[in-house]
């Protein structure tokens, strides 16, 4: 958790909604669009609401880039078919 923290931190994406002014931070934000970030802890409402923005995210758009823990609740429960 920590290593997804400082690399949000470094590339400028972890505010809500991701600021992105690193160049690898606003070169992401471009090519995607959408960022999701998984935040530690959070509900399972939380977690619903991340899993479905992520989904309409794809639909809408055609990207999306869902940062996650690996082994997380999140990297567990999301089909990338």
């Amino acid at each position: 958790r920590n290593a997804l923290k400082n690399a949000l931190r470094h590339w400028d994406l972890e505010t809500n909604p991701p600021q992105a002014t690193s160049d690898v931070g606003k070169r992401i934000r471009k090519s995607k669009g959408q960022l999701i970030v998984e935040k530690g802890g959070g509900s399972k409402e939380d977690f619903e609401r991340m899993k479905e923005d992520y989904a309409r995210g794809i639909q809408e758009r055609g990207s999306c880039v869902l940062f996650a823990v690996y082994r997380g609740k999140m990297s567990e429960g999301v089909s990338f078919n």
